[in-house]
């Protein structure tokens, strides 16, 4: 648990648990996760970036947690939100100790926040909240979508899994505005402040506006935009090509050099970046005279989303208040192109589309979404993570320039990383439902965008940022490499108490 989450949660005990005041609410629950990885290939290659196959692995977690409430007025309240977990790690032949499988448990927050309510109007009203709190404004979005909170810009990487659309989590401000007019209808406008917690560069501040509106309970459309890293804590971080000793060792990881000969640029003192820094070498400093593209941290991401919702004109007493939803969000993750890796904005949309299917009320949901996402490159945090770099993961090439990337799409037996479009459709059946109340089951098979790193080992040792269903280096009996597919999949499902 970070030093700024340990703080926040401090901050909220001594709320909830002051003297004065009443009115204390304790909720608590537990849930075990298992699942199986249907189908689904890995990379096979020998070496230190050898992956593991997850390719009919189980999965399984546990978790349970309580939660404090504590009500000071009927306006004001905090409340602090602390879990417990464990897992297993999927079966791996390189473990050279079967300790790894040892059951461990770990404490986290889950979230810890006051909040105030402000009455503008019998129609009007504002929620005034600070800490680490969750956020959600696709309620339709099951497991795909929600791209506003769970994406990066540069690199382009976006995240989903099952039960993860409401677990995204914000650290700092948070504003909200609801106007509620005619009958069933509604305006609203969030806005946050948030400071960096899940990638880097950690803590640098990113506003985001959300709006949504909601018509007679028929279509509901909402739009949003957040300014990615706006406000740099530390801008050699969030743009790393700034720091002049970044740029000596894997320089194409952060910048892209205009490969122009040499001899055809004009050399004079006031073309140095640095002229007086006597530390970097003469490369760099040939590399500096060129047209430089710095490569960002930094970027702005957008939000569409509409639904439409059938039942609201059909009254069934066999239809559940979910079924017939209609839904869609598209993205776009970083509005401005660089030059190399991040040249065309269509590679940087994703667009979800899904129905709500009828249950007939032996279901609370039953929910089908469809993703497509042309990006050329792999969904991955590995060189964000391991390099501090915002280009694209390039697989087991380190160092890898634009126009060598260039190069081996041209040699079919190169092994440098090619575009990447087998894996471009992802989908998703899910399926919930409450049992009293104090169980709920819930059940999911899909090809989504989840990612090993929970059922690895912790870092450095084989802390993996691909994704289950991602496929990287195997090749079939013709030579072709082989990537993922749409027919791959996997299961998982869930029984949860709570109380």
């Amino acid at each position: 648990m970070s030093a700024r989450r340990c703080w926040l949660a401090i901050v909220a005990a001594a709320a909830v648990w002051a003297d004065e005041g009443t009115d204390i609410k304790i909720n608590g629950w537990g849930w075990l996760n298992f699942g199986r990885v249907g189908s689904g290939y890995n990379q096979q290659e020998e070496g230190p970036e050898k992956d593991i196959d997850f390719s009919k692995e189980w999965l399984e977690d546990f978790s349970a947690g309580i939660r404090a409430e504590r009500c000071f007025t009927k306006t004001f309240k905090a409340h602090m939100h602390v879990g417990v977990s464990t897992k297993y790690i999927v079966d791996n032949p390189e473990l050279l100790s079967y300790e790894f499988w040892k059951r461990g448990w770990a404490v986290y927050l889950v979230d810890a926040a006051i909040e105030k309510a402000v009455t503008i109007s019998d129609v009007q009203s504002l929620l005034l909240e600070f800490g680490y709190f969750p956020v959600r404004y696709n309620p339709e979005a099951a497991n795909l979508g929600e791209y506003l909170f769970r994406s990066t810009p540069y690199p382009t990487v976006i995240e989903s899994g099952f039960e993860l659309a409401d677990k995204e989590k914000l650290t700092g401000l948070h504003a909200g505005y609801k106007l509620d007019f005619l009958d069933k209808s509604f305006l609203e406008a969030d806005l946050y402040l948030s400071s960096a917690m899940r990638h880097i560069p950690i803590f640098d501040f990113s506003p985001a506006l959300v709006l949504a509106a909601n018509l007679q309970n028929f279509v509901e459309a909402g739009a949003g935009v957040q300014l990615f890293n706006l406000i740099s804590v530390d801008e050699t971080k969030t743009t790393p090509g700034k720091d002049p000793f970044r740029i000596t060792v894997y320089p194409e990881r952060v910048v892209y050099i205009d490969p122009t000969p040499l001899d055809t640029i004009m050399i004079t003192k006031d073309t140095l970046m640095y002229p007086e820094d006597t530390q970097l070498t003469t490369i760099t400093r040939q590399w500096i005279l060129r047209d430089t593209t710095f490569y960002t941290f930094r970027g702005i991401k957008a939000m569409g989303r509409i639904t439409l919702n059938p039942r609201a004109l059909i009254p069934s007493e066999a239809l559940g208040p979910e079924d017939l939803k209609i839904f869609a969000e598209v993205a776009i993750l970083g509005l401005k192109n660089y030059r190399a890796w991040y040249e065309d904005i269509a590679d940087r949309i994703p667009i979800m589309f899904g129905i709500n299917l009828p249950a007939f009320k032996l279901l609370d949901i039953l929910s089908l979404q469809f993703q497509y996402f042309k990006n050329p490159y792999w969904n991955t945090w590995e060189y964000e993570w391991k390099n501090g770099s915002p280009v694209p993961y390039q697989g087991l090439m380190t160092g890898v320039t634009y126009e060598q990337y260039l190069a081996g799409l041209a040699d079919p037996d190169d092994r440098i990383n090619k575009e990447i479009h087998e894996d471009d459709w992802k989908w998703s059946l899910y399926a919930s439902r409450k049992i009293g109340k104090h169980l709920r089951l819930s059940l999911q098979f899909a090809n989504d965008n989840l990612f090993k790193t929970k059922y690895m080992p912790p870092p450095p040792s084989q802390s993996k940022y691909t994704e289950v269903m991602r496929q990287t280096w195997m090749k079939d009996a013709n030579g072709k490499e082989i990537w993922g597919k749409v027919c791959d999949w996997y299961w998982m499902a869930k029984m949860m108490f709570y109380f």
